[in-house]
């Protein structure tokens, strides 16, 4: 390729490589959720914030809207 360009620019080429490699990593993981494939287990502290949040919006307070708009914001109680 230097002799194509007339001139080495290893950075870029570094840079290409990381896209190439990252361009296969995306379509594996698409080829596999599209055959059915469970993806990776989420993290602990995302399943809690997830039931958290499906706790605070399946049981509404709403004498408490100001609250709960706030818990659902800011993922508190």
């Amino acid at each position: 390729m230097t002799s194509l360009l007339g001139a080495s620019h290893p950075m870029i080429w570094k840079f290409i490589e990381a896209i190439q490699k990252q361009r296969t990593l995306t379509e594996l993981k698409v080829t596999k959720s599209t055959a059915g494939q469970p993806s990776l287990p989420a993290k602990k502290k995302y399943v809690k914030k997830a039931d958290k949040i499906k706790s605070i919006v399946e049981y509404p307070r709403h004498d408490l809207i100001d609250s709960y708009l706030v818990g659902l914001a800011g993922n508190r109680e």
